[in-house]
């Protein structure tokens, strides 16, 4: 089956059967869960699909637009204040930050796809509220007014301001807890993420270090290419290693004493595949590893390969098994 042919296929299962995982689309389509998993990556880069934050088996759902309300059948694995805060923001529709408890507070935060966060300036103050995801932003605004006391009538020649409504998105968004108020700000550009007009939700995202910090957006980490001008026994056996699996190397950094990163491009019967790669040159590989790339992979919105001269940790043994479809590991 040609490569286009597959794709189509792969995008229209996820129309019909939404939510799906990538075994599910795998057993569709003849191949392995790698593949299946690799195809929806590609098809989420471009945007044909969505990719949920909570996971089913310990791997994302991947949707499309007007599948959302199907999210909440996948809710049985989250802890019980999660479940909790899910059922109060589903109960209310929208919920001043301040006004909730600190661990409910902390579980909103977790909800990135029942609970969205909303920065609303009113009166020279900014408040934060969490809205229900499947409610209108125009409902948003009337149960804003109403918390806020901004439903009082004014005399006829004089029109109370309506609050100032903007999104608080990002699938690395972290908002501390402790803060009330913030000033409004201009949100930078991200590449490849195009920002709405100063008059509709703006995206942004907070700094996760710093409570006291404005919301910002925060930028995938993309290192220039280093040159190095001696390579090391570790690089030449990488390069050996691409060579020999046919992996063109799109970009990389060279600059780590025990690891080396790259953007590569694999080959499938689909055509060529973008990875996020990060090659270490140690004895034992962690779940620290392990997780510090799916990070990694997250923020670049890319499938992740990791290249190991070492022998997989029994943690990252056990972390690995939860995150099928979103890294490869392989030791060289």
């Amino acid at each position: 089956m040609a490569a286009s042919l597959i794709t189509d296929r792969v995008k229209q299962l996820v129309r019909m059967r939404g939510p799906v995982i990538p075994s599910q689309i795998s057993k569709e389509i003849g191949t392995n869960i790698l593949m299946a998993s690799a195809i929806l990556s590609e098809l989420a880069s471009k945007n044909d699909v969505k990719i949920s934050s909570v996971k089913f088996g310990g791997t994302p759902l991947y949707y499309v637009p007007g599948q959302e309300a199907k999210l909440q059948n996948y809710l049985t694995s989250l802890p019980l204040k999660e479940k909790e805060a899910f059922e109060k923001i589903k109960a209310s529709g929208v919920l001043l930050d301040t006004a909730l408890d600190p661990a409910t507070r902390f579980a909103m935060r977790q909800l990135k796809d029942f609970a969205k966060p909303l920065e609303v300036n009113a009166d020279g103050e900014a408040y934060l509220f969490w809205k229900w995801y499947l409610l209108a932003n125009e409902e948003a605004e009337v149960s804003i007014k109403k918390i806020l006391g901004l439903t009082d009538e004014k005399p006829a020649n004089e029109e109370a301001p309506a609050p100032k409504i903007e999104a608080v998105v990002g699938t690395q968004t972290t908002i501390p807890s402790a803060q009330p108020a913030v000033q409004p700000i201009q949100p930078k550009v991200q590449q490849q993420m195009p920002l709405p007009t100063a008059s509709k939700l703006q995206p942004v995202v907070q700094s996760a270090t710093q409570a006291s910090e404005q919301y910002q957006l925060i930028k995938p980490t993309r290192k220039k290419a280093t040159a190095q001008t001696t390579p090391t026994e570790f690089t030449i056996h990488l390069d050996e290693f691409f060579a020999k699996s046919s992996i063109e190397i799109e970009s990389s950094d060279l600059s780590g004493k025990s690891e080396a990163q790259y953007v590569v491009l694999l080959p499938s019967p689909v055509g060529k595949l973008r990875y996020y790669c990060i090659a270490k040159n140690k004895k034992t590989c962690t779940d620290t590893d392990i997780s510090s790339a799916l990070v990694q992979g997250q923020l670049r919105k890319l499938p992740v390969l990791l290249l190991t001269k070492g022998e997989l940790s029994k943690k990252a043994q056990e972390l690995l098994s939860k995150e099928i479809g979103a890294i490869v590991v392989k030791r060289i």
